[in-house]
């Protein structure tokens, strides 16, 4: 057979041919290929279906996955703004009382002359009880946004027990109860942390002790285990239940028998346990054996 001499292509829907025309001695002949594209077309068809599917189950996995993966992401949001419109409704409402005060005070005045003096004090009172909530939410603002100034060191933590028992004891010899400080036999080592925000939180811890227990011992205790010393205030007050000591460190939460106390706000345990979480402190409250409640601190002596 002599060489190629053209190739022509014919395609129908159920087979593809393929012309090739010769040449040859005696003219030229034309051999007609045949393939039955049938099974192939079949074949592609359903590969491009197949394709199709995994690709549209791959799109909706993707999508239940970023869905999913939102929904996670948005729960701390979410709570965050949660917890703040009720810091914000809360601070409101403690904040319009004194105002309230005030105000009433202020427009009694004119009307009761000889009153003017008693008026005077109530209306002094309540802007040092505003002022002291405002400092107090100003605080835990700051904890909230990561701006409270946190400066570490070493220092004695035995030195400032003996200060807040000076400062305490005539507080609770006022209020017919009793401040004891038990400190073990060998001196105490050296702790890491900030020592005023370590001396703020203990005035917290103390503060609440004389709001909760108008007649009784109060007990500051320290002890040395391993590397960290666990500080402690005990009570013998009435105590906590269980739904109590679970919301204890919430803002504005102030247990059943302290609600009617006007000169705490809720926010002193709140405010001790920022502090000691801005330090990497551990701040617990247990049973006092014989009943109370004892707030534990774990303060390191090193470095961590």
């Amino acid at each position: 057979m002599s060489p190629l001499l053209h190739i022509k292509g014919e395609q129908n829907d159920s087979y593809l041919a393929s012309v090739l025309i010769a040449r040859q001695e005696n003219g030229y002949k034309k051999l007609i290929l045949l393939f039955d594209e049938t099974g192939t077309r079949t074949g592609l068809l359903i590969a491009g279906l197949l394709y199709l599917l995994i690709d549209a189950a791959g799109i909706l996995l993707l999508f239940l996955i970023g869905r999913r993966f939102v929904r996670h992401a948005l729960i701390p949001a979410e709570e965050s703004f949660t917890r703040q419109q009720e810091f914000v409704a809360a601070a409101s409402h403690e904040l319009r009382s004194p105002l309230a005060v005030i105000r009433a005070s202020a427009s009694a005045i004119p009307g009761a002359p000889e009153h003017s003096g008693k008026l005077i004090r109530t209306i002094l009172k309540e802007c040092q009880r505003g002022s002291s909530l405002i400092k107090s939410l100003l605080l835990l603002a700051s904890a909230d946004s990561h701006t409270l100034s946190i400066q570490k060191t070493c220092f004695e933590i035995d030195e400032l027990l003996l200060n807040l028992l000076e400062l305490y004891e005539p507080l609770f010899h006022s209020r017919n109860g009793r401040l004891l400080l038990e400190l073990p036999e060998e001196p105490l080592p050296c702790v890491y942390a900030d020592p005023d925000l370590c001396r703020q939180i203990l005035t917290i811890l103390l503060d609440n002790a004389a709001a909760g227990t108008a007649a009784g011992k109060i007990v500051l205790k320290a002890s040395n285990i391993g590397n960290t010393i666990f500080l402690s205030v005990e009570d013998h007050g009435p105590g906590l239940n269980s739904g109590e000591k679970e919301r204890i460190f919430d803002r504005f939460y102030r247990a059943e028998g302290s609600r009617s106390d006007k000169e705490h706000f809720g926010l002193g345990l709140s405010i001790a346990s920022d502090l000691a979480k801005a330090q990497g402190i551990p701040l617990s409250v247990s049973d006092t054996e014989g009943g109370g409640c004892t707030f534990t601190l774990q303060i390191p002596t090193e470095q961590l």
